[in-house]
Parts: C-alpha cells; sequence; structure tokens
C-alpha cells in the first residue's frame, strides 16, 4: 500500500485506502495525486483572492476611517469657534491597524481550516470498463485489481503501459492494441 499523502503545510488528514481496498497501481496513485494537485491550486487561487478582497476591504476602512476622523475634527472646530483646517493626510490608529491586522489573520486561518476540510479529493465513481469493445467480466476485474478504474486510465496508456498491463493481466498486448482499447476508452470520453 502507497503511504499517506499529505500537502506540506495542510492541516488535513493523510489520505490513505479503505481497509481490504487492493493496492493501486502507480499510474492510478499518479493520476490521484494529479487530481489532488489541481484542487490544491483550485483552493490556492481562492484563498489569494479571498485575501485580495480583505485586504481591499480593509484599504476601505482605512479610507472611511481616515475620513471619519477628518470630518470629527472638522465638527470639533466648528463647536469650539476656531477655524476649520484643512485635513490632514489619513492616518491610521497604530491601534486599530493592530486589530485589523489581527482580524484579517483570524479570518484566513479560518479560511485556511475550512478549505483543508472541506477539499477532501473525491475518488471517481467506478465505470463499466465493459463498454470498451475487448474488456469482459473478467478483465475487468483485472484491471480493477490493477487500479485501472476509469475510461482516463485506459485513455491515457502508452506502448510501455499497454505491454506492462498485458503482462500483469494475462493478454496480449497485441490484443490490447487490435481491439483499440485505448482508442475505445478515449471515445467514451468525448476525447476522440
Amino acid at each position: 500500500m502507497p503511504p499517506p499523502s499529505v500537502i506540506p503545510g495542510s492541516t488535513a488528514a493523510p489520505q490513505t485506502l479503505p481497509s481490504g481496498s487492493p493496492a493501486i497501481s502507480a499510474e492510478a496513485r499518479a493520476l490521484h495525486l494529479a487530481n489532488q494537485l489541481v484542487q490544491v491550486r483550485h483552493d490556492l487561487a481562492s484563498v489569494q483572492a479571498d485575501l485580495r478582497n480583505a485586504r481591499s476591504e480593509r484599504d476601505s476602512l482605512r479610507t472611511e476611517l481616515a475620513r471619519t476622523r477628518a470630518r470629527l475634527d472638522e465638527l470639533e472646530a466648528a463647536a469650539a469657534g476656531k477655524p476649520v483646517e484643512p485635513p490632514a493626510p489619513p492616518t491610521l490608529d497604530p491601534d486599530v491597524e493592530l486589530k485589523l491586522r489581527g482580524r484579517i489573520n483570524e479570518l484566513e486561518a479560518a479560511l485556511a481550516n475550512a478549505r483543508s476540510a472541506s477539499s477532501a479529493p473525491v475518488a471517481p465513481e467506478p465505470v463499466d470498463l465493459k463498454l470498451v469493445k475487448g474488456i469482459g467480466p473478467k478483465i475487468e476485474k483485472l484491471l480493477r485489481a490493477h487500479g485501472v478504474t476509469a475510461f482516463e486510465h485506459v485513455a491515457a496508456w502508452t506502448d510501455a503501459d499497454i505491454e506492462r498491463i498485458a503482462q500483469k493481466i494475462g493478454v496480449k498486448a497485441a490484443r490490447i492494441r487490435k481491439d483499440d482499447w485505448v482508442g475505445g476508452a478515449k471515445r467514451l470520453l468525448g476525447a476522440d
């Protein structure tokens, strides 16, 4: 069984195979990891967008706070009968800035935790490999035992993969080529 996969810096629990599951092939494991990478990149882009939004909101709040302070100064000066001075450039109170930064960090951490908890990859639902010409119930069972559970797996086979899988399941590579399993899987995926 391959070691559990954990994304460095992630708080997500390691992904393992359910007990009693047959070991998956290196190709299936690579496909699974590639799917995880796509999901992590999607999540990262989403977190970056959320961070940009939080920074934009922070900047808007800073501007609003500066305007409110300037208006307050004007009102205080008018109440005291003093001439109104032109507004000073906006500055942010260090305490308010510290509180805002703390809140932004809290929100970013909560968002990261929520994303890592909800981004567990979903295993693709097994498909009926018998739809590919030349694959019957016996061969389908053998393919599944070697981690081939989706048309994408078959469609991605190279000549070397065909040789290797033929040897594992006890059929001739020439039969796989003659029945065009790779082309059949691609057609079922709509890629051909």
